[in-house]
């Protein structure tokens, strides 16, 4: 009889107990697998974010820069600086930097879009990723 209560507790310790416990650790692993993966999901499209938002204030703000210049001219509180604006603008100076500006203006709104491509490129694959190490720690 101890013999057949010992081939029991072996049956169970060998079988039973230790898929459960490779069952427990593989929930664990793939707990571990999806909090890591988003969290780190979530850095990247934070990141991401972050540039454009800054690329973007970069050139919102050098517009409103060359809207403020060309402005002045029209009258304000300062009138050297008006004189000056005049001056430059006799000069063609200040017409030659908006058309360059203008001209240049596509490339620069092209180069923040292949950015945007990039991270979007880099967004995707990492829920590829995320995906594919899902799937592993579920096997």
């Amino acid at each position: 009889m101890p013999a057949l209560y010992s081939a029991i507790v072996w049956f169970f310790r060998t079988f039973l107990a230790e898929k459960f416990v490779g069952w427990v650790l593989k929930g664990i692993t793939f707990g571990k697998m999806v909090f890591i993966n988003t969290a780190l999901f979530a850095l990247v499209i934070a990141y991401g974010w972050a540039v454009f938002k800054l690329i973007m204030f970069v050139h919102d703000s050098i517009n409103k820069f060359i809207s403020f210049l060309s402005d002045i001219s029209s009258g304000g509180s300062n009138e050297i600086l008006a004189w000056a604006m005049d001056i430059i603008r006799a000069l063609g100076v200040w017409d030659a930097f908006v058309d360059v500006y203008n001209i240049f203006s596509v490339p620069i709104v092209s180069v923040i879009l292949l950015y945007v491509y990039k991270i979007g490129f880099k967004v995707l694959h990492s829920m590829q990723l995320t995906l594919t190490t899902f799937n592993i720690a579920r096997l």
